[in-house]
């Protein structure tokens, strides 16, 4: 029909002829499915299973890992989690050791050496190095900032400098990074959920 209407025949249900547009990753993944499901992706992943166990030997070697690490915090979603899994295990460690007394200097020096993530082992021995010179948390993590530590964060440690009540000040910075982790997750799995579901 002219008007981009028609009939299907016997059942009389009408479908519209206007051609719809996809979207660039939509199609991406609609192509990835069709060649799982071709036979082709069964290949494709047993042929992939060598290289995974080669990276995964790879990866024990520091030089090795630093690359991965590097690669992984160029790729987009995969640079939010990794950057807010390591703030989320650092803001964890501040708030273990403020909870039970310890100084500052001594869970900082803790977080420096349980990061495996170069460019983040620089950023905590900044921020203790500040801390030794006298300037405070919420100082150290303002001088690093973004993407690590963002201003709500710095907002949320200086009011709990300012109260002398550090621990609960961290406490919702955990809370607030969890949130944010897991909308990452969800987009994550959002995008990846069609390929596996082949």
């Amino acid at each position: 029909a002219e008007d981009g209407i028609r009939d299907i025949g016997v059942t009389g249900v009408q479908t519209c002829a206007l051609p719809i547009s996809i979207p660039p990753l939509t199609q991406t993944v609609l192509q990835l499915s069709s060649i799982m499901a071709s036979g082709w992706g069964l290949a494709a992943v047993i042929s992939l299973l060598p290289l995974a166990f080669i990276i995964r030997q790879s990866s024990k070697h520091p030089v090795m890992r630093n690359a991965i690490n590097t690669l992984l915090l160029h790729t987009p979603y995969l640079d939010t989690l990794i950057i807010g899994r390591e703030v989320l295990r650092f803001l964890e460690l501040l708030q273990l050791f403020s909870n039970a007394g310890i100084p500052l200097t001594q869970a900082l020096e803790q977080a420096h050496t349980s990061t495996n993530i170069p460019a983040f082992k620089a950023h905590t021995a900044h921020i203790l190095d500040a801390i030794i010179h006298g300037k405070t948390l919420s100082q150290g993590l303002n001088e690093v900032g973004l993407p690590y530590f963002d201003t709500h964060l710095i907002a949320l440690v200086r009011v709990g400098e300012h109260a002398n009540s550090l621990a609960p000040m961290l406490s919702k910075a955990i809370a607030l990074y969890k949130k944010r982790l897991s909308g990452t997750l969800h987009i994550i799995s959002t995008v990846a959920a069609p390929i596996f579901m082949v």
